[in-house]
């Protein structure tokens, strides 16, 4: 359980941070192009595999568990609510969702997408080859679970507790999700059928088109979307959402290189600004 929570936390802090991490590669096919729309926060990585032992492995790990802040964020309500989703989540896959279950999901360019963050539901697509999607422990408990079909595949479902698990393993694609349409749209997505992605929803397309090249890891974020939901009104730490309401989207890029981290970001104005001639004083 400890180690499972280890996990989420690393995707926590993530998706807490918002506008400050995130996942991304830059590949001929796209993984945003796979996510049906709807997302609020789109992470990608590329390689996921690679952050996940780094983080495992890592003295920030060892003295983020041994802190006195881990110790407070235990009895924190983001922690309980992590703990009641995890208990769901087990009823409806049917086995421990632990820290080797995580590592054997991670493959290389991978993707998060967050479509309702109260429920956190979610899709993850990651790229892994069949042979190894078919070992993992999801693969295997794939007779308890009922048969669905979407795009040129077949998928999972199984649902316990009010909580759905489904997933697929398909051209060297494993997808994993909380809701059956999620699931049901990447496959149908990968397949080419008519439908709208993430990749072509106005707040992505405009962000990483204005963007360089992604780095390590990629954060989009539909930012008008986010502020109405109740949980950015009610827990977003840094009380500013009628500063964020400017903008309508967001995107951060991290770079690794060496023993430096670099951060870059840019956020779009709902209403263009104007452009600025010379320098006046008050802006000096």
């Amino acid at each position: 359980m400890k180690k499972l929570m280890i996990a989420l936390l690393a995707a926590g802090a993530l998706i807490n941070a918002v506008f400050y991490a995130a996942p991304f590669q830059g590949s001929p096919q796209p993984l945003a192009r796979v996510f049906p729309s709807g997302a609020l926060l789109y992470l990608e990585a590329k390689d996921f595999q690679a952050e996940l032992h780094a983080w495992n492995t890592s003295d920030e790990q060892r003295r983020w568990l041994a802190s006195a802040q881990y110790q407070s964020f235990q009895r924190s309500n983001l922690f309980l609510k992590l703990q009641q989703a995890w208990t769901g989540f087990t009823a409806a896959a049917g086995f421990l969702p632990d820290s080797a279950l995580v590592a054997s999901l991670a493959g290389g360019q991978s993707a998060l997408g967050i479509y309702d963050i109260g429920n956190l539901e979610f899709l993850y697509v990651t790229h892994i080859p069949t042979a190894r999607a078919t070992e993992t422990a999801l693969w295997q408990s794939r007779a308890k679970y009922e048969t669905r079909h979407a795009g040129n595949a077949d998928f999972f479902v199984h649902i316990d507790s009010g909580r759905t698990v489904a997933f697929a393993a398909t051209g060297d694609y494993l997808i994993l999700g909380t809701r059956e349409e999620l699931v049901a749209g990447a496959l149908r997505l990968l397949a080419g059928e008519s439908l709208t992605p993430v990749a072509q929803e106005p707040w992505f397309a405009d962000t990483t088109a204005a963007a360089t090249a992604p780095g390590d890891l990629r954060l989009v974020t539909n930012l008008e979307a986010l502020l109405k939901t109740p949980q950015y009104r009610s827990y977003w730490i840094q009380r500013n959402a009628s500063e964020v309401g400017n903008y309508r989207a967001g995107i951060a890029d991290l770079f690794r290189t060496g023993g430096e981290i670099r951060d870059d970001r840019i956020f779009l104005r709902k209403n263009a600004a104007p452009a600025v001639t010379g320098v006046p004083d008050d802006l000096l």
